[in-house]
């Protein structure tokens, strides 16, 4: 299974870790060039690296220029965790779909910055939910969705690692899935 990663956090590294030990392969990384990258960025490009993964920058994933490089490594899937609007064209380009995560139980509290929100309404259970995407925002058909606390003590970084952790094990268990 050849899948494509789209993001610019450690969020990916924990999914494509999940990916090769189940046994498909991260064709590529994809990310954001440093400049304009949101603040909680992480630099993938050290991980594709090490991985010996095609890595790529791209600041609008909709252009034309993106639209041929993902073309161009025949996706089966494309893990997306990309912090702007992917549109219709992107979404049409892997074998079967696009993979869209939200660290909520979803379709409750979608939208931006759902960690900071959890904190905020002290949300001690949530999920982490993932979705065949669409043209919607957090609004595409459930695939799965991966249980995690939250301690009242717990900071933004605390809920973050616990959100990494639910990635990984999640896209581990839908990889599997989708072998069989």
């Amino acid at each position: 299974m050849k899948i494509v990663i789209l993001g610019t956090s450690e969020f990916d590294i924990f999914c494509s870790n999940a990916i090769i030990d189940s046994g498909s392969q991260v064709v590529a990384m994809i990310s954001i060039p440093q400049k304009a990258r949101p603040n909680n960025s992480a630099d993938i490009s050290l991980y594709a690296k090490q991985h010996d993964i095609p890595y790529h920058e791209l600041e609008d994933i909709n252009s034309l220029e993106a639209l041929d490089l993902l073309r161009k490594y025949e996706p089966d899937y494309i893990f997306v965790s990309w912090p702007k609007i992917i549109k219709t064209t992107v979404l049409n380009i892997p074998k079967y779909f696009c993979i869209g995560t939200h660290p909520t139980n979803l379709p409750y509290n979608r939208g931006r910055h759902p960690l900071h929100w959890i904190i905020a309404l002290d949300i001690q259970e949530t999920k982490l939910s993932f979705f065949k995407m669409d043209e919607g925002v957090d609004t595409g058909d459930l695939l799965l969705q991966v249980p995690f606390t939250v301690a009242t003590d717990n900071t933004i970084n605390d809920v973050n690692d616990k959100m990494n952790h639910a990635a990984y094990e999640g896209t581990k268990k839908l990889c599997k899935k989708f072998q069989s």
